[in-house]
C-alpha cells in the first residue's frame, strides 16, 4: 500500500513538473518561459484597476479557463454559457487533492487587476500542492494573449503586496492556468 501510495506521488509530481494537468486544471502551453523586463515594468508602474470578482475579468481572457468541453457557442445566451471556472474569493471552492465536492472549482480568485491592453488575474490553486498563480494577459475587446503565467510567493492579497514580491522577485516562470 505504501509503495503504490508513493508511486502515485511520485506520477503526480512528475505530470506537475511537465505541465500536464489533471481535468481540474490546463498548464500554460504558450506562457514565456520569464517574464520580460518590459511586462515587468508595466505590473510595476502602470495605472490598475483592482476588482475582487470573476464578472471583472474580460470575456476574451476567461476563454484560457474554460476546458474544450466548456465552450459555448458565441450566440448562445448567458444562461446558456459555461460557468467560469473560478470561486470568487471567500467562495468554497477544492483547495486540496481530495475532491470534497466535483461541483466546485480548483482555482479561487484573489483579484483581478485592469490597465489599458493588460489584465492581470491572480487565484489560489489547488490539488496535490497549493498555489498561489498569476497571469498576464494582453487584451481587446475581442482578442487576448497570454503574456505570462507564475507562481508567486507571499500571501499577497492585493496588488501592492503583488507587487512587491514582483519587486523583490519572489516568483517562478511557468504557472498553472
Amino acid at each position: 500500500m505504501h509503495r503504490l501510495r508513493s508511486s502515485y506521488l511520485i506520477t503526480a509530481m512528475c505530470l506537475t513538473a511537465l505541465g500536464i494537468g489533471a481535468a481540474s486544471g490546463y498548464a500554460a502551453p504558450d506562457a514565456p518561459k520569464v517574464l520580460s523586463a518590459k511586462d515587468r515594468q508595466h505590473l510595476l508602474t502602470d495605472h490598475f484597476q483592482t476588482f475582487s470578482g470573476s464578472s471583472a475579468i474580460p470575456e476574451p481572457v476567461k476563454a484560457f479557463y474554460l476546458t474544450p468541453t466548456d465552450s459555448a457557442a458565441p450566440d448562445a445566451s448567458s444562461k446558456d454559457r459555461p460557468k467560469f471556472p473560478m470561486a470568487n474569493p471567500g467562495k468554497p471552492w477544492n483547495a486540496g487533492d481530495v475532491v470534497q465536492d466535483s461541483s466546485l472549482p480548483f482555482r479561487r480568485l484573489i483579484f483581478v487587476a485592469v490597465a489599458k491592453g493588460y489584465c492581470l488575474i491572480t487565484y489560489e490553486y489547488g490539488g496535490i500542492a497549493y498555489n498561489r498563480c498569476a497571469a498576464l494577459y494582453y487584451f481587446s475587446d475581442k482578442k487576448a494573449d497570454l503574456a505570462w503565467a507564475g507562481n508567486v510567493s507571499g500571501t499577497w492579497e492585493n496588488l501592492s503586496e503583488f507587487r512587491k514580491s514582483i519587486r523583490t522577485k519572489q516568483y517562478r516562470d511557468g504557472g498553472r492556468l
